[in-house]
Formats: C-alpha cells, structure tokens, sequence
C-alpha cells in the first residue's frame, strides 16, 4: 500500500513512525526545515492522487484533503480574457494605460 511505502521510506531516511500514528497526524509532526523530514514530506505529496475536481452537488460538502477542511474552489468563465477584450489596442504608444 502506499502508506506501508511511506512507513519503509520514512524508515530509510532514519525517522521513527510509530505504528499506532496514522499518516494524517504523523505528516503534521514532520519539520521541514529538517533535510530528511522535508524528503518524507516530498514522498507524501507524491504519493497522493493529485488534484481531482468534482462538480456541484446540492446537499455535498466539498473536503479539501491537504487542507484537512470544507474547500472550494471557482473560476471565471473567460478569464485571463478580460484584459485582451478590456483595453484598445494602440500599437504607436498614442494610448495612455490607466
């Protein structure tokens, strides 16, 4: 599993990982300012699924894992358009950007 994976990796850098610790709260304990917590850190990230996005559902509560709470996340339809359809184009410089 990859969280016996995590277990063997943490071992191999030297960290204790009691058994009675789930993932969840040993990752909280971890320093990053230490090298080899911070590589454990590394490997815990990369052992994730990665973003997955679901849509609306009336009565859902979206949960944010890495968060460890309720999360939302929306976007403008068109964005980043906004300032190509927004400002005139002025090739000689006569226009002056508020």
């Amino acid at each position: 599993s990859k969280v016996q994976r995590l277990r063997n990796a943490a071992q191999a850098l030297g960290l204790s990982w009691p058994d009675s610790t789930s993932l969840r709260d040993y990752q909280r304990t971890l320093d990053p300012t230490d090298p080899k917590q911070a590589a454990l850190m590394l490997e815990i990230r990369r052992a994730g699924n990665g973003a997955s996005y679901q849509p609306y559902q009336e009565g859902v509560i979206p949960w944010h894992e890495a968060m460890a709470a309720t999360y939302a996340h929306a976007t403008a339809a068109g964005q980043g358009r906004e300032d190509r359809c927004r400002r005139p184009h002025r090739p000689q410089g006569r226009y002056r950007w508020p």
